[in-house]
């Protein structure tokens, strides 16, 4: 590959990046469509994809197929395509009718009431404590726990105000009456600008460092399940529906864009009390 057509490509990368930011997509998407659009044309090199079109995308969709990569990858690599020609280089092409490989979806890990307050007995970081149970009872995706502002919070009411990223648009979500206390010990004398879970430093917390507390806490608990903290969301869309929630609230709770992502947890859910105690102690 020549060093103008390099030059050139490093440009249309830029081009991506400041869009996907400008459109308020999340750093996790960014980087996953870079990485996807910067394998496809390496795969389809020496060519700009200006001078590429359907029949060379569906060629490199068919190697990934052959490849064995998962249908999520696919659609990722197809969504990063789409948004290339359709938002940078502005000649939408039609990939969105491309062979995709058939779904093969295990029904999700789920946690009943008391496995989650066993896991979140086994922590003795009341941070870590709190986070697990208000990203359960609040239904919230890891980015959004850790992203949380003193400010979004309304404890007269028990609601929650997430910030949409992306295509997900603002909504307001509940929380337990039992995490009022615990919340306000934490948040005491900080400004609504504030992160409401932060490092030593007062940086907020990553996802990672969410996933590896989890863990250690699952392990902690003895409950042999393959969970993460995306499965606390899962628990919470499973146990909303088996306590006979309607379907549209249930949905805008969860932000989901269509009901049928919903409506896939129902009879999912080993109905338990949540009955977590959470003892505070100034120290920590």
């Amino acid at each position: 590959m020549t060093h103008s057509i390099l030059d050139k490509l490093e440009n249309i990368y830029k081009d991506v990046e400041q869009i996907l930011h400008s459109t308020h997509y999340s750093p996790h998407t960014v980087r996953a469509y870079l990485g996807q659009l910067k394998n496809f044309l390496e795969t389809i090199s020496p060519k700009l994809p200006s001078e590429l079109g359907v029949k060379e995308i569906k060629t490199y969709i068919a190697y990934l197929n052959k490849s064995g990569r998962s249908r999520s990858t696919i659609d990722q690599a197809i969504n990063a395509l789409y948004f290339l020609y359709t938002e940078v280089i502005h000649r939408p092409v039609l990939i969105r009718d491309i062979n995709r490989p058939a779904i093969r979806k295990a029904p999700p890990v789920i946690l009943s009431g008391n496995e989650i307050s066993r896991i979140a007995s086994a922590t003795r970081d009341i941070k870590h404590k709190l986070m697990i149970l208000l990203t359960y009872t609040a239904g919230l995706r890891t980015s959004e726990v850790v992203n949380l502002l003193v400010g979004d919070l309304n404890l007269d009411n028990f609601t929650i105000n997430v910030k949409g990223t992306g295509k997900k648009r603002n909504r307001t979500t509940v929380f337990a009456e039992i995490l009022k206390s615990p919340i306000q010990f934490l948040i005491k004398g900080r400004e609504p600008s504030c992160y409401v879970f932060t490092g030593s430093e007062g940086n907020p917390l990553t996802t990672r460092a969410v996933t590896k507390f989890f863990k250690v806490a699952l392990e902690a608990s003895g409950i042999n399940k393959k969970a993460t903290p995306r499965t606390l969301r899962h628990s919470f869309t499973a146990y909303l529906l088996e306590s006979g929630a309607d379907l549209k609230i249930a949905q805008r709770l969860l932000g989901h864009t269509r009901s049928d992502v919903t409506s896939y947890y129902d009879g999912l859910w080993n109905f338990s009390d949540l009955n977590p105690e959470i003892e505070l102690d100034s120290n920590n």
